[in-house]
């Protein structure tokens, strides 16, 4: 089990994750937690997942209203799904400690404003998208200005 590479929880009704619940998982790659009731992210939920590339968190319920730093301990963490989730703004810390963050994704979501500073600890975006946000109403004309990496090609909103 300690070796697990790819944990799937998918299409359950998990609501609730306890603190350090996947600190035994050292070795985990891949964990899909899409499709369940999460609505709150502790800030050490995801403490030993040191080797974690891919987190799939879209169909949740998701606000992160009293979410402070919950992702601090993916360092490795590449791709983040947050699609499909009702959170309305990115708080400031939202992505602090993604330093390796190359793919973000948050279609489908009830954001209603991006700011310049949204995006300052993921500078390693290379793709993100934005589709389909109806609440999508203020996006700062400096909003991706930090993002150097980025691929055009793959700047996708509305």
């Amino acid at each position: 089990l300690y070796q697990l590479k790819e944990l799937i929880l998918s299409n359950n009704s998990i609501d609730t994750l306890e603190k350090n619940q996947f600190e035994n998982f050292k070795t985990l790659e891949s964990l899909d937690l899409s499709e369940n009731k999460l609505g709150f992210l502790d800030k050490d939920i995801f403490k030993g997942l040191d080797n974690l590339i891919e987190l799939e968190l879209y169909g949740n319920q998701l606000t992160f209203e009293q979410t402070v730093k919950p992702f601090a301990y993916l360092k490795n963490l590449e791709k983040l799904d947050l699609s499909n989730n009702p959170f309305k703004k990115l708080p400031t810390e939202l992505f602090y400690g993604l330093t390796n963050l190359t793919k973000l994704v948050m279609d489908e979501t009830n954001i209603e404003c991006i700011q310049e500073d949204d995006f300052l600890y993921v500078e390693s975006l290379k793709h993100i998208s934005l589709n389909n946000n109806k609440s999508l109403k203020n996006l700062s004309e400096n909003a991706f200005n930090k993002l150097k990496n980025i691929d055009s090609d793959f700047l996708r909103f509305m």
